[in-house]
């Protein structure tokens, strides 16, 4: 796998993002003073505040988040292309000040990591692949024993129903793969109402998708009668089966994994 180590300022780059920012943060941009804003109280004194303006700039901070967060995820700043703050606020039509809000809670993630003044997008390796899925198979396999008996019937029934409904690798998305492989996990996580689990399994999943590797062609069938197994374990209330269910199947994707880099990635280790 290449890493990326150019600035993000390619031309294909930066119009991505500028499509990115209009579609996926609402359009965002820099706020504007109200017409017929009162004048100041005093002359002279500093300008008061502006109600709603703390709200509004976190509402900015919050999508320009969102915003890169999805870019990082879906590949459009892939994992050591260096970031910069100024070209940032430019391309989503925003100040300085939410763009920096924003990078700084990206770098609180560990999506972004800032080395002196430079900041990057945060690369996932091999070894971090590994570890995420050991993580993983120990925290799902445990969701997975905790959610069995505890989700409705017709909910079981819904997730059942986007797992078959996938007929043909050539007919689906990674992006609906994606989807329909959060919608398992994460119901399941979910189920076990736990919010620190829930949020646990959801970030692992994040970085798991951050690591850039295309889905697996071969992984598809049997991928689609682990989830069965999965949800049908869950739907009977037997725990072991599900923890023991879950686990194989997080065992197979590292297997899966693993064969598909033999060779060049592992060799480079």
């Amino acid at each position: 796998m290449t890493t990326p180590t150019e600035p993000w300022s390619s031309e294909g780059a930066s119009s991505l993002l500028e499509t990115t920012g209009a579609e996926t943060a609402g359009g965002l941009s820099s706020p504007r003073a109200a017409p017929g804003s009162p004048p100041d109280s005093l002359p002279g004194s500093a300008p008061g505040p502006v109600p709603g303006a703390e709200e509004d700039s976190g509402n900015l901070a919050e999508g320009a988040f969102d915003t890169l967060r999805a870019m990082i995820l879906g590949g459009s700043l892939p994992g050591g292309v260096r970031l910069q703050e100024r070209r940032l606020a430019e391309r989503l039509g925003l100040s300085r000040t939410p763009v920096r809000e924003a990078i700084g809670r990206l770098v609180g993630e560990g999506y972004v990591k800032r080395e002196g003044g430079m900041l990057t997008v945060s690369p996932v390796s091999v070894e971090d692949i590994l570890e995420i899925l050991t993580v993983r198979r120990a925290v799902e396999g445990e969701a997975a024993e905790i959610a069995a008996g505890r989700c409705e019937p017709a909910l079981i029934a819904n997730v059942r129903a986007a797992v078959t409904g996938m007929l043909s690798p050539a007919d689906v998305t990674p992006e609906r793969h994606w989807s329909v492989d959060d919608l398992v996990h994460l119901t399941i996580a979910r189920a076990t109402g736990n919010k620190l689990l829930i949020r646990l399994v959801s970030d692992l999943r994040a970085r798991t998708r951050m690591f850039g590797l295309a889905r697996i062609p071969r992984r598809f069938d049997p991928g689609k009668a682990e989830h069965l197994a999965i949800l049908d374990a869950i739907g009977e209330g037997d725990g072991a089966a599900a923890a023991a269910a879950m686990r194989f199947h997080i065992d197979n994707a590292r297997l899966a994994i693993l064969d598909a880099l033999a060779g060049p990635a592992l060799l480079k280790r």
